[in-house]
C-alpha cells in the first residue's frame, strides 16, 4: 500500500517508519523545511530509542521517503471510484514531476498551488497520472480539489498574484499581494 503522512514529528515519523517496516511505501511530508532536509541527509529531527535505525533501514530499502526539496503542504484529498487520489495544496519545491499537459510545468520560485492525481497501485512516479504547478508572483494556495467523470480537475484557493493572467482568465482585480479567492477547472487528458 502507498501511504502519505502529513508531519514528521514524533507521531508522523514514528508512524511512517513503522508502516514502512511492515512493507508499505510511505511518503512523509512536513511544512518544516528543516526537518525534511535533516531526514533527507539521514539525520533525525527527534529522538526515540530505536527510531534512527528503523528510519535509515526503510529509507535505504526505498519504502520511506520525505517531502520535496522544500515545503510541500497538502490541504485537500479526494478519492474517485477507481481509487485514484486527488490532492491539492501548495509547494515551494522545484523539480516535481509535472505532466506533459500540465497548466504549468515549472515551479516559479514563489509559493505555488498544485494539483495531483495519483494512482496508488503504481509505485513512484509511475503512479502520477497528473501533476501541475499553479503559480505566479506571490502566494498561491489550493485549499480544495474535486473532479468529474471527464477527467477534469477543479481547484479552489487563494492567490496573491496574477495567476489568472497566466492561464488566460480575466486578470487579477486587486493589486498584487492582496489575496483573492479563485476557482479554476481544467482538463487532464493529453
Amino acid at each position: 500500500m502507498n501511504i502519505s503522512i502529513i508531519g514528521t514529528g514524533h507521531v508522523g515519523l514514528i508512524t511512517g517508519a513503522c508502516l514502512a517496516e511492515r512493507g508499505h511505501r510511505v511518503l512523509c511530508v512536513d511544512s518544516d523545511e528543516r526537518k525534511v532536509k535533516l531526514l533527507k541527509s539521514l539525520k533525525m529531527p527527534i529522538y526515540e530509542p530505536g527510531l534512527e535505525p528503523l528510519v535509515l533501514r526503510n529509507m535505504k530499502a526505498g519504502r520511506l521517503k520525505f517531502g520535496g526539496s522544500n515545503a510541500d503542504v497538502p490541504f485537500d484529498l479526494k478519492i474517485d471510484a477507481s481509487g485514484n487520489l486527488y490532492l491539492a495544496g501548495f509547494t515551494m519545491s522545484a523539480g516535481l514531476p509535472a505532466s506533459a499537459n500540465a497548466l504549468q510545468a515549472v515551479y516559479d520560485q514563489t509559493m505555488d498551488a498544485f494539483a495531483l492525481k495519483l494512482n496508488p497501485s503504481k509505485a513512484g512516479a509511475a503512479g502520477i497520472s497528473y501533476f501541475s504547478y499553479l503559480g505566479s508572483d506571490g502566494l498561491q494556495v489550493a485549499y480544495g480539489i474535486d473532479f468529474d467523470t471527464n477527467n477534469n480537475i477543479y481547484l479552489t484557493g487563494v492567490t496573491g498574484g496574477p495567476i489568472f493572467d497566466r492561464f488566460g482568465g480575466p486578470g487579477k482585480g486587486t493589486a498584487s499581494g492582496n489575496p483573492d479567492a479563485f476557482v479554476i477547472g481544467f482538463g487532464t487528458q493529453q
